[in-house]
């Protein structure tokens, strides 16, 4: 029993070695997840079970299964991204089916419960990919609807196995595709007047007819489940239900409102949505069309909601003949909530899921530090009022000490929903500014995700870019300049002229002035912040215009533009064409009030460019130099006017060549060019200080390659004080290295800190879900294979082509975020601390320490420990000074 009880006590001790562990209590802490599906296209409301569900299908690819009691995701699944992973029809039975992409098409099956795919398969090639899409419980049909015709080819839906041969039928009630419409086995279509419906069961080809009693003018039909379908009257204030059994009566509806119809046991109830312009809430009603009863009520929340559009329920009858509903609300916003019966149970901001634009922005002080900022402030009153203001502010510190110790100030309480909005002592509370692709616009905390508000805006879309659409953030004036409030604007397009809009606001509170939309009249080519602020600590925008028009907004910073005008540069880039052309600005001679732009450079890049990046305007550059093993300095070719740009040129023997250009943006030179064959998209690139990391993808090795580029002007500075694009251009050494990396890359950012004394790291995310933190020691160029004596010294390591993914390097650890599209990273006010936001279909929040905590203490600093320590200190000092005098004075006496 002894040795039983030791050789089980060794293994455990052995096993141990092999055991690691993540710190709990560090999880969660200062990271957050919040996860997301996108607009709803195709929804069905299933009460069966304990736990009621929604299944959905979305804009963004991805079939989820709801829980609809407190809108939770129970199952997601992302398909493939664009048109190969579009979700053509959602069909709830006895497993969730979808059916996707543009052809061939894929056919897939999903456990409700779990999520698990039960099958899938694969549309023959040769089916055409025009033609709608049904699933009934046991085939999957694809129907072509013609002039008088439709083409029906029929599947088994868990084989994917042909259900006979293609049919053609041939009859006159199918006028045309845009009047009719599937579902759940059955194709129903409108008669050329518009007063009739016939419906043809696809499994057995039977057909049934019927009149509609709206009458003749029913213009378009549409499916809404339980094989119901709705046709709109051309006026837009008429609905006609029809199943595939009968006609039901018609109802009058609002214009613009979602409608519904669920058909039950106890009778049918049509359910209408609809806003009213001057009212934040939704109103709801219910009609059960057989015995015309109905139940209204209008629902508010803590934001405005939007428009609805979609709206798809489920129903039952109560004893008392009232219906009792579940409505699933898909909003022009791209919000989705769900409805019961009087109340509204939860809200998805389901926007966020495509966010194009983010900022962080700095919160204000406490209105305490903000009472002493203006007194202290105000330079008026002599040496009386400079005494007056200084007790003013030791009373207000006392009031406030008094007040946090007497627990008269609750510190959870402040702005915006029982929270404290106010700047910490570290600059590491702030919030997250995000405008996102259906220019909804969210103030979120950074401290757990919550929302502060939020701003729709109807009439603008986001701009065009390079590769996607996006909405500028610029910060006007921040926080910091007590007493004025923070202002904000960014760059919308005017949704039905296509001129170019600002939107302008507190990016603190979301309030604005005059609407906040300003009209610029024409489109933007590009758009700056000035450089300096004006008297009222405004950093002005300074926006090309199409046909070289200058504006300056607001226009309280004229003044700064015209004298700053000869130093500013601005450049625009068309990536279909890879035209960039280059400007610079002067004070109009006939009216000085006027900035004129002029052409400075024009250059054409072969192809297509498909990424650019510059300089970031708030990186700092603390060393200019790097200092070798011999104890010599390599200077830093840090020119701040640098761009790097990527390209991508088809070649019919290479397949394609991505190539890399290194631009001065005021003189127009090439700095530097190189060439890659055989190789393609995705191209990332990052640059900061002298160094330029890109990646892209070999055709030739069939993997991901990373090239860092590392830029110096030699043993001496050029100009010690100042860069100049317009002297003699300087010819860079530059240090040059490829690496190997395991996994593919889906975007790349740098980190960032206030000072820039911290190393830096590049931030990798991966298609896998992860991001991963990887430090620039293991990207220098400068890696040998076999360094030299000096080169340890540097503390160089030795090149190994291979980069490594290790798993503590995982920012996200066991968080997976589908879909990143971005990385944002801001500076705090700790130098070693950096704020990092991912976003994508998930929004992801962490901060990362490239250094690690080198200014702050540990959370398990032992304060007490030390206390001790010192307080005992202090005391044997005095106790030994004392023993010390009274020995010395009992010497004095001998």
């Amino acid at each position: 029993m002894i040795f039983k009880n030791c050789c089980f006590l060794c293994v455990w001790f052995v096993s141990i070695i092999f055991c690691d562990a993540l710190y709990e209590d560090q999880v969660g802490k200062f990271d957050w997840k919040l996860s997301f599906i996108g607009d709803v296209i195709h929804s069905k409301i299933e009460l069966d079970g304990k736990t009621p569900k929604v299944y959905v299908a979305t804009e963004s690819n991805v079939v989820a299964a709801i829980n609809a009691k407190n809108g939770d995701i129970i199952w997601r699944h992302l398909l493939e991204s664009g048109e190969e992973g579009v979700i053509q029809t959602l069909y709830v039975g006895n497993e969730v089916v979808t059916v996707s992409g543009s052809g061939p098409f894929m056919v897939r099956g999903w456990n409700k419960s779990s999520g698990l795919q039960l099958y899938e398969w694969s549309s023959p090639a040769t089916l055409p990919k025009e033609g709608m899409w049904t699933v009934d419980q046991h085939k999957v049909y694809q129907v072509r609807v013609g002039s008088n015709s439709a083409e029906l080819t029929g599947f088994h839906a868990k084989s994917g196995n042909p259900a006979g041969s293609t049919k053609t039928i041939t009859s006159s009630w199918m006028s045309s595709p845009e009047r009719c419409t599937l579902l759940d086995g059955a194709l129903s279509c409108l008669s050329a007047e518009g007063n009739g419906v016939t419906t043809m069961m696809l499994g057995d080809l039977s057909v049934k007819s019927g009149a509609l009693t709206s009458g003749p003018g029913v213009v378009g039909m549409s499916s809404i489940g339980q094989g119901v379908f709705i046709g709109k009257a051309a006026e837009q204030s008429k609905v006609a239900v029809f199943d595939t059994t009968e006609t039901l009566v018609s109802a009058d509806v609002p214009s613009k409102s979602a409608v519904t119809v669920h058909k039950s046991a106890g009778g049918t109830v049509l359910v209408q949505v609809s806003k009213d312009p001057k009212s934040p809430g939704l109103d709801v009603e219910y009609t059960v069309m057989e015995t015309k009863k109905k139940l209204k009520f209008t629902l508010t929340h803590r934001f405005s909601l939007a428009r609805p559009l979609y709206v798809s329920a489920f129903c039952n009858l109560g004893t008392d003949g009232e219906p009792n509903c579940l409505a699933l609300v898909s909003m022009e916003d791209e919000a989705v909530c769900l409805i019961q019966t009087g109340k509204l149970l939860w809200v998805r901001e389901e926007a966020l899921a495509n966010v194009i634009g983010v900022e962080l922005v700095d919160l204000p002080v406490s209105d305490e530090e903000a009472a002493l900022e203006t007194k202290l402030g105000n330079k008026g009153g002599g040496v009386i009022g400079m005494l007056s203001r200084r007790l003013s502010s030791q009373v207000l510190h006392l009031h406030s000490l008094l007040s946090a110790i007497l627990g008269l100030i609750d510190p959870s309480i402040g702005a915006g929903e029982g929270r404290q909005l106010v700047k910490d002592s570290f600059g590491l509370h702030k919030l997250i500014l995000l405008s996102t692709k259906s220019s909804k616009i969210f103030a979120i905390d950074n401290e757990d995700g919550e929302v502060i508000w939020q701003k729709f805006l109807r009439s603008v879309t986001p701009l065009k870019s390079i590769n996607d659409v996006i909405t500028p953030i610029f910060i006007l004036r921040s926080a910091r300049h007590i007493p004025y409030s923070t202002m904000a604007a960014i760059l919308f397009k005017e949704r039905k002229t296509g001129n170019s809009m600002l939107y302008v606001f507190d990016p603190i509170t979301g309030s604005t002035t005059d609407g906040g939309l300003v009209p610029l009249g024409k489109k933007v080519l590009q758009c700056m912040r000035l450089p300096e602020a004006n008297d009222q600590f405004i950093s002005g925008l300074l926006l090309l215009m199409e046909g070289g028009d200058v504006q300056v907004y607001p226009p309280s910073t004229n003044d700064v533009a015209l004298r700053m005008s000869k130093s500013l540069f601005m450049y625009t880039v068309d990536p279909s064409t890879g035209i960039m052309i280059g400007y610079n600005f002067k004070r109009n001679s006939q009216k000085p009030e006027e900035i004129l732009s002029r052409v400075m450079w024009n250059l054409r890049l072969p192809e297509k460019l498909v990424s650019l990046a510059g300089k970031r305007r708030e990186e700092k550059v603390h060393s200019q130099g790097r200092v070798l093993g011999d104890r010599s300095v390599l200077y830093k070719y840090v020119n701040p006017n640098l761009i790097a740009a990527a390209t991508v040129t088809p070649d019919p023997v290479l397949k394609s060549i991505v190539s890399v250009y290194l631009i001065d943006a005021v003189s127009g030179g090439v700095v530097f060019s190189t060439t890659h064959k055989r190789a393609s998209e995705p191209v990332h690139l990052v640059h900061s200080e002298n160094w330029i990391v890109y990646s892209f993808f070999s055709e030739k090795s069939r993997r991901t390659e990373i090239i860092t580029l590392d830029l110096y002007e030699g043993d001496a500075q050029r100009n010690t004080t100042a860069f100049s694009s317009m002297d003699a251009p300087i010819e860079p050494l530059i240090e040059r290295q490829a690496y190997i990396f395991p996994h593919n890359i889906v975007t790349m950012k740098e980190t960032i800190t206030e000072k820039g004394i911290t190393s830096k790291h590049v931030l990798l995310a991966l298609s896998s879900g992860g991001v991963m933190e990887m430090p620039w020691l293991l990207l220098d160029p400068r890696r040998s294979v076999a360094p030299t004596p000096e080169m340890r010294e540097e503390g160089i390591v030795p090149y190994i082509p291979e980069l490594g993914l290790p798993h503590e390097a995982m920012i996200t650890y066991n968080h997976t975020l589908e879909s990143i599209r971005g990385i944002h990273t801001s500076p705090s006010g700790l130098e070693s601390t950096c704020l990092v936001f991912i976003y994508g279909l998930d929004l992801f929040y962490t901060r990362v320490t490239p250094s690690k905590t080198f200014d702050v203490l540990k959370d398990d600093f032992e304060y007490w420990l030390i206390t001790a320590v010192l307080s005992g200190l202090v005391t044997a000092a005095y106790v030994t000074k004392r023993l010390a005098s009274r020995k010395a004075l009992m010497l004095a006496w001998k």
